[in-house]
């Protein structure tokens, strides 16, 4: 317990390499100790040690099986690991998949994988993806912060000059029957054209 104490300081006072030394130690004498076994990880992913931290979180997964949050968390580490550090959209579109499996209740991951089949030009499953999410607003299935927003987005990219997203209107018929809307910005964050209409 006093190691936990002291291994949560050194992470709060940013002194990572201590932190890391310490949850290492945990794990080491406690075995499956859920926190533990992500944050030796997640240390790894904040100092940039990319492929350390990848590795780090597949040889987890098997044990954070056991403990819902703890393997979304681990999972969703791999999946943008994969997807935007790796560029290896194959594993990055299992992991998505293995957390659809683990958590058929959350669209977001629905609509990760249609951003990654748009991304990589899959756009016959991206289509099967947006309708499955389509069908889920109307059976009001969602999060309410998509009701609330009243869209959804379908695709982002960068260019050599601009950043581009992409979002598909839940309601047309009450937005001039826009289907989707494209925003181009700057990396500034400022947008740049304002938006096109579709």
């Amino acid at each position: 317990k006093v190691l936990i104490e002291l291994a949560a300081c050194y992470y709060k006072a940013e002194q990572l390499d201590s932190a890391l030394s310490t949850y290492q130690k945990i794990e080491k004498h406690w075995g499956d100790y859920y926190p533990a076994l992500v944050m030796t990880c997640q240390i790894m992913h904040e100092l940039e040690e990319y492929k350390e931290a990848l590795e780090c979180y597949y040889t987890k997964l098997p044990a954070l099986k056991k403990d819902k949050f703890y393997y979304k968390e681990a999972l969703e580490s791999v999946m943008r690991l994969e997807w935007h550090t790796f560029k290896n959209y194959y594993k990055a579109e299992v992991a998505i998949k293995n957390l659809m499996d683990a958590f058929p209740e959350n669209y977001e991951y629905n609509m990760l994988l249609m951003q990654l089949y748009n991304f990589t030009g899959n756009y016959v499953d991206a289509a099967t993806q947006e309708e499955y999410i389509m069908a889920g607003y109307k059976g009001l299935k969602l999060t309410n912060s998509f009701y609330e927003k009243g869209a959804m987005i379908v695709e982002q990219f960068d260019t050599a000059q601009y950043h581009l997203e992409v979002y598909r209107n839940f309601q047309p018929e009450m937005n001039a029957e826009v289907l989707y809307k494209a925003y181009i910005f700057n990396y500034d964050g400022s947008r740049a054209f304002g938006r096109i209409l579709v």
